[in-house]
């Protein structure tokens, strides 16, 4: 479904020596890409958003969910979101986008949707989010939505029928902008986890039934203690603590545990398969350590880095559309970091992955201490506090209102407590004592080519 807008995704998206040249990039290249660098991270991301005052709230629910509730004054605004485990590199075997097909018939379970400004959701790489947003007045509306849509609410044949031509219909625009990065990790799940051979983005929804809709509804969302709940409201948080106890209460703890993934030996090399886009798309994956592993600290640096020089990085834009490098890829075997881009038509899969290389080699060397400075620091405030709200209001304009942005700031901190929850406060302190040697040193241990994985995904025909 359409996901809420997300203007602040850019400065999200997220020792002491000089940097060394890797000997097959030019240097003159390479000074360029490290001047902008620095540049960019001197004028945008210690700056531009600062740190809010702490008024985040946690605790857990009867049935065990999780709660954040982020308290704000600036605006009429109630948002309230729900975070499950269950994204498009989670699917079960040929049932890619089942997660995006779910998250369309939860949402319209409760009616057709016909404010997508107030009722709305994503499916990401590792999560489905059911969104509400609206004033102060309408936050009674919410909780009884989202207790409804948290509840096992019967799909009809009918929904199942026009909400499988709704969902494969966002295939296809996004494919033809060269945005096809959703849909290559579902692609990327299919392959890497599951053996696929070829891959089938629209196929699978087609082939569902609804009876095993509501069984594969049942498998996956059926884990209260693994939702987060995220809020955000004028409400003080000990008033709103009781009404969403007392709208969630009817959904009970579930005495089944969520079963452990068996662990896989990571793929490596590289695997070229067809699927039912009219693109190509290049990701490269590389296995991270778990979340509270100190080698980690090194992987959040490394998406900073990858994330800024690909915006940059010319030579991959001739060839691609948005590179993206994100730590988004999670299994239940683990989480990777994946280096992805749409090709351009007529482009060699060569020179994008020598481009690819190019940008790991950066990644690798260690950094000034200046430029380490500031893209650690860009790090740590994204994962300290939520950005100020008033600092957001000065994006404000008729098609990025007061609402929506007390709803992206709601989304984007949601997504930092799904993804780190209780490990968030460990990687803070590991990050303010980490050093560009270390980083470097254990990027080179982790980022060898030969631990690499690169998927080529092609039309078929």
């Amino acid at each position: 479904m359409r996901s809420s807008p997300a203007l602040f995704s850019f400065f999200l998206r997220s020792d002491s020596r000089d940097i060394n040249p890797p000997r097959k990039v030019k240097k003159k290249a390479e000074i360029s890409l490290l001047f902008i660098l620095t540049v960019f991270l001197s004028f945008n991301f210690p700056h531009t958003l600062q740190a809010a005052p702490s008024e985040v709230t946690r605790y857990q629910l009867p049935n065990g969910m999780r709660v954040i509730y982020l308290r704000q004054n600036a605006v009429d605004a109630f948002g309230l979101f729900a975070f499950i485990p269950l994204g498009l590199t989670q699917d079960e075997k040929d049932k890619t986008q089942w997660s995006h097909l779910l998250e369309h018939l939860i949402l319209t379970s409760t009616g057709q949707i016909r404010d997508f400004r107030k009722v709305n959701g994503e499916t990401g790489a590792d999560y489905l989010r059911l969104d509400f947003m609206g004033s102060m007045k309408e936050a009674d509306e919410g909780l009884k939505l989202m207790a409804s849509w948290l509840s096992k609410t019967m799909f009809t044949e009918e929904a199942l029928k026009l909400e499988t031509l709704r969902a494969n219909s966002e295939v296809g625009p996004s494919a033809n902008r060269l945005f096809a990065h959703k849909w290559a990790t579902a692609a990327w799940n299919q392959v890497v986890r599951h053996g696929a051979k070829s891959v089938s983005i629209k196929e699978p929804l087609q082939k569902a039934t609804l009876k095993e809709i509501h069984s594969y509804r049942d498998r996956h969302l059926s884990h209260p203690q693994d939702i987060v709940i995220v809020c955000t409201s004028k409400d003080d948080p000990k008033a709103f603590k009781e009404k969403l106890q007392k709208a969630l209460k009817s959904i009970p703890p579930s005495k089944k545990k969520t079963p452990n993934a068996k662990l896989q030996k990571p793929k490596t090399g590289k695997t070229e398969v067809e699927w039912d886009l009219p693109v190509s798309h290049f990701l490269k994956s590389f296995k991270a350590p778990p979340v509270d592993h100190p080698d980690f600290l090194a992987f959040l640096i490394a998406q900073q880095i990858g994330s800024t020089m690909g915006r940059f990085y010319t030579n991959f834009k001739q060839h691609t559309g948005m590179v993206f490098t994100q730590l988004e890829i999670n299994p239940p075997q683990g989480r990777y970091l994946s280096i992805s881009g749409t090709l351009k038509p007529g482009t060699k899969v060569a020179d994008v992955n020598k481009e690819c290389d190019k940008l790991i080699s950066l990644m690798t060397q260690s950094l000034s201490p200046l430029q380490f400075h500031q893209i650690r620091q860009s790090v740590i405030q994204r994962l300290e506090k939520p950005y100020a709200i008033q600092d957001a209001l000065r994006f404000k304009s008729a098609t990025n209102t007061e609402m929506m942005i007390a709803g992206n700031r709601a989304i984007q901190w949601g997504i930092i407590e799904f993804r780190y929850g209780e490990h968030r406060e460990k990687i803070l302190k590991g990050l303010k004592k980490l050093t560009a040697a270390q980083v470097s040193k254990t990027l080179k241990k982790h980022l060898d080519p030969k631990k690499g994985h690169t998927l080529i995904l092609k039309p078929k025909g």
